[in-house]
């Protein structure tokens, strides 16, 4: 099932599964693909990504899937709309 993530709390409890993280964001329009462990996943790391940053200054959204084909599906579904999609360089997913 497709996830929304708004808080980075949701986001940390999520660390410890497996699955993966759909990163969208509009200034740059870019949506991005990482596996849920990718370091770029974890909101307590200083180069983490925050939900909740993101969602405060209206710059971005966050889904989770345990389902590649689903997190694919809705990676297709922004690209459609104009954005430049691209797996992570880093966790490969």
């Amino acid at each position: 099932m497709l996830t929304k993530i708004i808080s980075d709390d949701q986001l940390k409890k999520l660390l410890s599964t497996s699955g993966f993280l759909v990163n969208i964001d509009y200034p740059t329009r870019d949506v991005k693909l990482h596996r849920i462990d990718c370091k770029y996943c974890n909101p307590g790391l200083s180069i983490g990504v925050k939900p909740s940053s993101k969602i405060l200054n209206k710059t971005g959204e966050f889904w989770y899937s345990e389902k590649r084909d689903e997190a694919d599906s809705k990676a297709e579904e922004i690209r459609r709309k104009g954005y430049k999609y691209s797996p992570c360089a880093v966790c490969h997913p």
